[in-house]
């Protein structure tokens, strides 16, 4: 199969899956989504993964690795469902959308990676698509159902859910190199799971939350499992650019079921700014 047309799915995998995390986080609440959403993909990974369980127990290195893993993509998409739950999903979701960004600033700055003119250029037209984005977020008139608390504390969240995410994909590279990125995925969630079961299990916090939205989270899990096996698949056939430059416009597609089914009110000035975000984040996939 074509790799943009892997890239693709990955897009309306993950901006899918976004989207249903704003429906079931204010629904179920963030933490109760993580929990199915972890517990599933961990599920349907454990074929790729279970077999270097005895390597990892084994290597003292790579069990800590695991672990600052696991525990870093948990605090990531927390705050990540926080963010889309609290909305609206036209301010948060290009923010978070922006997150290649530090990732190639860190590159520069650790990796001696070199900033080419075109690469300064996204970098600039993503964190330029930023700023308007929360300045419009700010000023539009949002309907009620569309936003929880201050626009500026979600846009924080955001920003946090940005950093935190780099550390996890850094790590994840880290721990991929070592055991496969199969392997890393599903260890980190199933220490993110096995984390959530013994917080919920300390609050005594009940799981009671419906046979709906249990098929409802169950879905979300698989489907943003979808997106990965999509990138893996891209990746054996060599193709891995191609398909992470399409698939990084996943919020595109957020955005789009955003306006469509929730109605979200978008000024010109807010789309314009969209626009910036997505177009420099595909630059800065396509350069990197």
């Amino acid at each position: 199969m074509n790799p943009g047309f892997l890239g693709l799915g990955t897009a309306l995998s993950w901006g899918t899956s976004d989207f249903m995390a704003r429906l079931s986080g204010r629904a179920v609440g963030p933490g109760r989504t993580l929990f199915v959403v972890f517990g599933i993909s961990s599920l349907l990974l454990t074929p790729f993964g279970f077999s270097v369980v005895g390597e990892m127990l084994d290597d003292g290195a790579i069990s800590a690795l695991v672990g600052a893993t696991g525990l870093s993509v948990l605090v990531g998409t927390w705050l990540l469902y926080l963010s889309l739950t609290r909305g609206p999903l036209s301010v948060a979701v290009p923010i978070v959308s922006s997150y290649p960004v530090p990732l190639v600033i860190y590159g520069v700055v650790v990796g001696g990676f070199v900033l080419t003119p075109a690469m300064w250029a996204a970098v600039g037209a993503t964190l330029i698509g930023v700023w308007v984005v929360s300045r419009a977020g700010h000023k539009l008139q949002h309907k009620d159902g569309h936003v929880q608390g201050r626009i500026g504390v979600t846009i924080a969240i955001c920003i946090a859910t940005i950093v935190v995410f780099d550390v996890a994909i850094v790590l994840t590279d880290k721990l991929a190199d070592q055991v496969g990125l199969p392997a890393a995925l599903w260890s980190s969630r199933v220490t993110a799971f096995v984390v959530l079961a013994t917080l919920f299990l300390a609050r005594r916090q009940s799981m009671n939350i419906g046979l709906k939205w249990w098929g409802v989270l169950s879905a979300q899990g698989a489907i943003e499992l979808m997106g990965y096996v999509a990138l893996f698949s891209a990746q054996t056939m060599g193709g891995t650019t191609i398909a992470s430059v399409v698939s990084s416009a996943y919020g595109v597609v957020t955005i789009l079921l955003a306006r469509t089914i929730l109605k979200e009110a978008m000024s010109l000035t807010q789309l314009l700014g969209m626009a910036l975000v997505f177009a420099g984040v595909v630059a800065v996939t396509a350069l990197s």
